[in-house]
């Protein structure tokens, strides 16, 4: 597996197992997690200037779609470097905080839901491919397990500091 250095905090505190079931974990803990979070709450922000929690549901949302994309044209053997993206202007421009929480929750759930089914469809080959992403290598499965420790920052970051 490769990943930069700057993903350790991601990947560096997940449990030493198989991509799947992280995936599949990451997603029974964030929904009942949400779901159990007033709706009064959904647009608390912890700190001026940082995003309410529908806005961090949003940025969940968006980089369960980025990813797996930059995944599948790795694993499809596209030469082409991937664009990095900037989540606070996509967050700026989500409109996260119009939605409401079920919208959010269920938008994520489709979101990882096709994210596992992209992963399964990988051979072992495939996630050992690596491709340049915004001025660094990665490999398919790096992605992946980035996407499952993004996932449980996330979660940290929601219960610490938003006392969720």
């Amino acid at each position: 597996m490769l990943y930069p250095d700057f993903m350790k905090a991601y990947i560096g505190d997940l449990p030493k197992r198989p991509l799947l079931p992280l995936l599949r974990e990451g997603l029974e803990e964030l929904v009942p997690l949400l779901g159990r979070i007033a709706d009064e709450k959904w647009k608390y922000r912890y700190e001026s200037g940082k995003w309410t929690v529908a806005s961090v549901v949003g940025h969940l949302v968006d980089s369960e779609r980025i990813f797996p994309y930059r995944a599948l044209r790795i694993a499809r053997r596209d030469p082409g470097a991937l664009p990095s993206f900037d989540e606070k202007v996509f967050a700026e421009h989500s409109n996260a905080d119009l939605r409401t929480k079920a919208e959010l929750i269920a938008e994520f759930e489709a979101a990882r839901a096709s994210t596992i089914g992209l992963f399964s469809s990988f051979t072992p080959e495939m996630l050992a491919l690596e491709g340049d992403v915004s001025n660094y290598r990665i490999s398919v499965d790096g992605i992946g397990y980035q996407m499952a420790g993004h996932v449980l920052h996330h979660v940290k970051i929601l219960k610490e500091r938003y006392g969720i």
